[in-house]
């Protein structure tokens, strides 16, 4: 029964026992509400009787409630901002007042309901005193059907129950007039070699779906035919789910997620953005995608999405929401970092490593945005207009290309119109190009706000709908549904395709946990990262060899990114890494701080100069000026929350003050080299010729400072090529419309069209060497259309230093009977040469190289005719060139096997296997569906299943995807699989190239006894000085399980103690902490349970998840919260520790150290005693953070950089010839 209230207690009363609570006192307390925008926010509830009246209290105002559809209770309430608010509903009871509903304590806290706002909204319709909605029909068929009730209500809620029977047509007591799915259905052919797994007493499809591994060929004959295996399974599925069930399986639960199916068991999806690493978690925040492109790397492109990948599955992501395809058409777009640049073929290729890297994880790559995404003002409702062949060719190769190559398992639709329709609505970009043309065989999911209308989106193709109004969505398809405007055969489309991707990306089966402790922001990315932001660096001009700079020179340190490690844009992009290194700090990683003078100078974007003086008297004491500038996340953005929309002010230019003051620096000191970070390029015509060195770092990362400094003191030899042209100033852009026929589809292209000179060209990019790139080759002057062209070119070293060059390779076609570009990047290769050496770089063409899109025909074409082919070290050097013709040949395919998938993806010993392989068609013929066309697969040699004919039409620049069940085959033992996907292998097809047929692919086969990575608190013994309540004992901290959590009493200060039982040598340490966190605490660690040493004094806590890095032999772990951060207690999901084990019962293995530090603790200096020889030390903060590195020797003292130093405990690390070692390093 509900709580009868007279009177409103306080927050204290609430701490102390009461649930009874006024929720405004609760939200003051909690801040939830605190933006100044409002929102209209309908709430919703199902009364246990409909006459019954009902009140709604948000925030501490109680406001009537009326009769809404079907008869729930719904009001709708201003509320103000984006954030938590606190809710409940009641009903009048005369005299003693309001009657509260007792909410359950798994929804609400001491009875208060409460939701995340952040925008207007209408919340899910939820039952009187319970947590989800009404039981009650949730058939539509009956005549008593609710739309609002629970979707997994009993079939007998329904009248008539008599009408329920088996539904599904292969039960051999299929029932035809049964208008619901009782659960009575019988398997016969199967019951003796399937037991009853799911326990309900039938032998029935969940069964079958579960034991389809387990038991082989006796499952296999109805769990998977011989020619659609997959989609066998995956209709039993289908078959199996109610059409309620079915539309939770297509739109969003929560802003991330979706639901959880109960039976059959579906897990739902967990998602987080982003492009360039995880959001909302500590991870690395790599550089951003315009800054990967710049490297022009395709191994370290590969790299990235690997470390991307490992760490989303850390964090228990799905689906991460990147890499993003879009053109930089503009550079004034607010959404250029996430770019690859302005050409199809570098966004291509560059990003095909990117995802392939990604996916080599359980991780779902979404390649956004499809398509057309330009300005960000009015970007949910602009209409961009595009031909069809701009679609099928410059602004869909990227998209087609990474699909096909990589096997990008989810595209992401774009938020604005194209030719009239929202993508997430447009038939012909998604049902038409991307997957009847293209063969994309997985799913579209939306962007969020990009669906106008639901039944409209699932229709054109959109199988998974991620938008704001999770019941709007749900709402209309299910009217929809009832009144016939969708029916199954839409839903199941979509459910098809979704399910697909949860079974080969392993969701289904055996998923291994990710852990972020092992996982996420390790060493080994934080130097990946570094890596990547050296080679996003372009150097654009040295004039008199004033880079790299030398240690002995003095700097004026001047700009207003010089103290910023700016890490992108504005918009959802954005990483929050658990550090980030300033220029300034990267610079004091190479030189004394006595040799630099800082001074600021500016603002990012304002016309105040007062700070001119200072950075003028700066750079006139000084042998150089490094000036740091470029914008931030005030000056570009994607149009969300508050930040800005595109480029602030609308100029391509540099804000003007800074080119001003870069021009003053230079009237001081002749040696100015200027540094920009941003994600747009930005112009610079007052600035230029007042610098001497130029270098171009996008937004480089969280390593970006290091990897600023490696740059400029020549650590490292710059390589990167701009991915984008640098215009001279405003007058060269073209007019920024929504008409794409207008600029030639931009960038270089457009210059070249007009016959305009950048400032740089794309592909541009310096060395501290030099290259000469001579001897263009090709190995015939003739081709027949299609046929393989193979072009070779040499490109040597001549300078005094290692380094590396890009050679790109451009088409110039002349044979094309429409308008083409004057020359297309069509090949590009970074090599690495050492002074004096000379490599051979051998690219090869084919069809999907010299394709264009013929409107007329409706299909790809390869023109006869003439062509050029040029080579050189940017688009505007290109001095080598040579000629061929291409003639007309016989049609014929050209297959090619991309990628191979298997179910399970992780097998067991024990399973059997199902196969897949994505095949492309890179040649000048179509291929029917049902043509013959093999499909072997091979297991470690042996040819384990083969299909014969094809599932879709493979058209001419298009894939599709081909399965085989190998149920015959068990695996046995723990040895990973080698598996060989071969199409073709009989040569029935005479193709353009017969090369490329078969492609190899490892299973990684799980042992499910083996656990790799032992968290070393896991199920230890834990202690606390107190806990909220018993479900939140200190136990619940070291269960290995994010969900459960330690919390203590209301009050500081409060220590929670894990016993390792043993002494390790810890390596990493993490604290996953809960909402109420500790803003003031203390890590320690002792070998005895008495005496214990601080690792950490942390001061200004902010909750999240905190990893230390300690390299120290302890047993016992405590955790000591001083200062709670909300009125809550201290609170924490999880300790974890990893390591290795020293010694036993609690007693450490005592050995004389070989190297040891004095003295330690230290102050500003410390010696290294014992080394054998000269070595490179590296030291660390206990984030893992690289404060210094260099070499040292033996009692050699080494200053230490005390400004990045406070007081603490810091790891050291030494490498030299024989030996690698670790020191913990105390300073006062």
């Amino acid at each position: 029964m509900p709580k009868i209230l007279s009177f409103a207690c306080t927050l204290k009363a609430l701490l102390a026992c009461a649930p009874a609570v006024l929720i405004s006192d609760l939200s003051a307390c909690m801040g939830w509400v605190e933006m100044a925008s409002d929102h209209a926010v309908v709430f919703r509830v199902d009364m246990p009787d409909q006459n019954m009246e009902a009140l709604v209290e948000v925030e501490g105002e109680v406001h009537a409630m009326t009769a809404g559809p079907w008869g729930a209770k719904e009001a709708t309430v201003e509320v103000p901002g984006d954030g938590m608010i606190a809710y409940r509903f009641g009903t009048p009871a005369g005299t003693l007042g309001i009657a509260w509903e007792t909410v359950p304590p798994s929804c609400g806290t001491g009875g208060i309901r409460t939701a995340m706002v952040n925008g207007s909204t209408a919340l899910d319709v939820v039952c009187f005193d319970a947590c989800g909605r009404c039981s009650g029909c949730a058939d539509p068929f009956s005549p008593h059907y609710n739309p609002l009730a629970a979707f997994d209500s009993p079939a007998e809620l329904c009248a008539e129950a008599e009408l329920g029977g088996c539904t599904y047509s292969e039960a051999e007591n299929y029932d035809a007039n049964a208008q619901w799915d009782n659960g009575t259905c019988a398997f016969e052919s199967v019951s003796a070699g399937c037991p009853d797994y799911n326990g309900d007493g039938l032998v029935g499809v969940g069964d079958m779906l579960l034991l389809l591994a387990d038991f082989g060929q006796a499952c296999v004959v109805v769990s998977a035919s011989d020619d659609h295996p997959l989609e066998a399974l995956i209709q039993q599925q289908i078959d199996a789910m109610s059409w309620s069930e079915k539309i939770a399986q297509i739109h969003r639960n929560t802003f991330w997620t979706t639901a959880d199916n109960v039976n059959p068991p579906i897990p739902g999806f967990t998602m987080s953005d982003g492009p360039h690493g995880v959001r909302f978690v500590d991870a690395t925040s790599f550089p951003v995608g315009i800054g990967i492109a710049a490297s022009w790397n395709r191994e370290l492109a590969h790299d990235v999405g690997y470390a991307m990948g490992t760490e989303f599955h850390a964090y228990g992501k799905h689906q991460q929401l990147g890499p993003a395809l879009d053109l930089c058409r503009d550079p004034r777009n607010g959404r250029s970092p996430e770019t690859g640049g302005e050409d199809p073929f570098l966004v291509a290729h560059m990003n095909v490593e990117v995802v392939k890297g990604i996916q080599a994880q359980p991780v779902i790559a979404t390649i956004k945005h499809f398509n057309g995404v330009n300005k960000q003002v009015n970007r949910h409702n602009v209409n961009h207009t595009m031909t069809q062949r701009q679609l099928m060719e410059h602004y869909g190769y990227n998209f087609r290309r990474v699909m096909q190559d990589a096997g990008a398992m989810s595209v992401m639709n774009a938020y604005n119109l194209v030719n009239g329709d929202k993508c997430a609505e447009s038939h012909d970009l998604l049902n038409g190009i991307l997957k009847d043309r293209w063969g994309f065989p997985f799913y579209v999911v939306s962007d969020w706000g990009s669906v106008w209308d639901a039944s409209k989106a699932l229709k054109a193709g959109c199988d998974l709908e991620m938008d704001v109004d999770i019941s709007a969505y749900e709402e209309q398809l299910a009217n929809d549904y009832v009144n016939g405007y969708i029916d199954d055969a839409d839903l199941d489309r979509a459910i098809r395709r979704v399910l697909r991707v949860k079974y080969l990306t392993g969701m289904m089966d055996n998923l291994p946990l990710g852990n972020p402790v092992t996982d996420a922001n390790t060493p080994e990315h934080q130097s990946l990262c570094l890596d990547a932001g050296r080679e996003a660096i372009v150097l654009l001009k040295n004039e008199g060899d004033v880079l790299p700079l030398s240690s002995t020179q003095t700097v004026a340190l001047v700009g207003p990114s010089a103290t910023v490690a700016q890490l992108d844009g504005f918009g959802s992009s954005w990483v929050d890494p658990p550090y980030a290194v300033t220029p300034y700090q990267g610079l004091l990683n190479k030189i004394p701080a006595g040799q630099i003078d800082f001074a600021q100078g500016c603002a990012i974007n304002s016309t105040d100069t007062m700070g001119f003086q200072a950075a003028r008297e700066a750079a006139m004491s000084s042998d150089v000026v490094v000036f740091v500038g470029g914008l931030d996340q005030t000056q570009e953005g994607e149009n969300y929350g508050e930040g800005p929309v595109d480029r602030t002010g609308g100029s391509v230019e540099l804000p003007l003050t800074q080119q001003l003051l870069i021009q003053e620096l230079a009237e001081v000191n002749p040696n100015v080299i200027v540094v920009l970070k941003s994600g747009g390029i930005c112009a610079v015509p007052q600035a230029l010729g007042a610098m001497k060195g130029f270098l171009y770092a996008f937004y480089p990362g969280m390593e970006g400072g290091n990897a600023i400094a490696d740059v400029l003191y020549g650590d490292f030899n710059p390589s990167g090529k701009l991915p984008v042209t640098m215009p001279v100033d405003d007058a060269q852009m073209p007019d920024w419309n929504d008409d794409f026929s207008d600029d030639y589809n931009g960038g270089y292209r457009y210059y070249d069209e007009l016959g305009l000179t950048p400032q740089f060209p794309f592909g541009f990019g310096m060395s501290y060497t030099s290259f000469s790139i001579s001897n263009l080759q090709l190995d015939a002057n003739s081709y027949a259309a299609g046929e393989p062209i193979t072009a070779t070119v040499d490109v040597s070293n001549t300078g005094s230093v290692a380094g590396a060059e890009v050679v790109q390779l451009y088409i110039e076609n002349e044979a094309a009977p429409v308008w083409m570009p004057e020359k297309e990047l069509k090949g590009f290769e970074k090599v690495h040469l050492e002074p004096g050496e000379t490599a051979t770089v051998t690219f090869t063409l084919g069809a999907n190289e010299l394709f264009y899109f013929d409107e007329g025909l409706d299909r790809y074409q390869v023109a006869t005719g003439q062509y050029v082919v040029r080579a050189g070290s940017s688009s505007a050097d290109l001095s080598l060139s040579t000629g061929f013709q291409i003639s007309s040949g016989v049609a014929a395919p050209d297959f090619e096997v991309t990628r191979v998938f298997s179910y399970p993806r992780y097998p067991v010993p024990g399973d059997s296997l199902l196969l897949c392989a994505l095949v492309k068609n890179q040649g000048t013929l179509d291929i029917m569906s049902d043509e013959a066309v093999s499909m072997s697969f091979l297991v470690d040699g042996v040819e384990m299943a083969v299909t014969e004919t094809l599932l879709d039409t493979l058209w001419s620049g298009g894939a599709t995807l081909q399965c085989a069940s190998v149920s015959n085959y068990v695996v046995e033992g723990t040895d990973d699989l080698v598996v060989t996907a071969q199409v073709d292998g009989g040569d029935s097809w005479s193709e353009l190239v017969e090369t490329n047929n078969s492609l190899v692919h490892t299973v990684d086969v799980l042992n499910p006894d083996t656990e790799v990575v032992p968290n070393l608190c896991y199920l230890k013994p834990a202690t606390a000085t107190s806990q909220e309540s018993s479900e939140l004992g200190a136990g619940q901290a070291v269960d290995g399980n994010f969900s459960t959590r330690w919390s203590s009493g209301f009050y500081d200060p409060q220590t929670i103690t894990v016993d390792l039982l043993n002494v390790y040598n810890l390596t990493s340490i993490l604290l996953a902490w809960e909402t109420a966190y500790s803003s003031e605490y203390k890590l320690e660690v002792s070998l005895d349970g008495s005496t214990y040493t601080t690792l950490v004094h942390e001061l200004e806590g902010d909750g999240g998840n905190d990893t230390f890095y300690p390299n120290v032999d302890a047993r016992y772990i405590r955790v000591v919260g001083i200062q709670r951060g909300t009125p809550w207690g201290h609170s924490l999901w999880e300790i974890q520790a990893f390591g290795s084990l020293v010694g036993a019962s609690g007693v450490a293995e005592q050995t004389a150290p070989s190297i040891r530090l004095v003295p330690n603790p230290a102050k500003d200096e410390v010696r290294i005693q014992g080394l054998p020889g000269e070595a490179e030390m590296v030291l660390f903060n206990m984030t893992g953070q690289r404060l210094w590195k260099g070499r040292v020797r033996n009692n050699v003292p080494v200053t230490l950089p005390r400004l990045r130093m406070p007081a603490g405990t810091y790891v050291l690390r030494l490498q030299g010839a024989g030996f690698n070692t670790a020191l913990n390093l105390v300073v006062d």
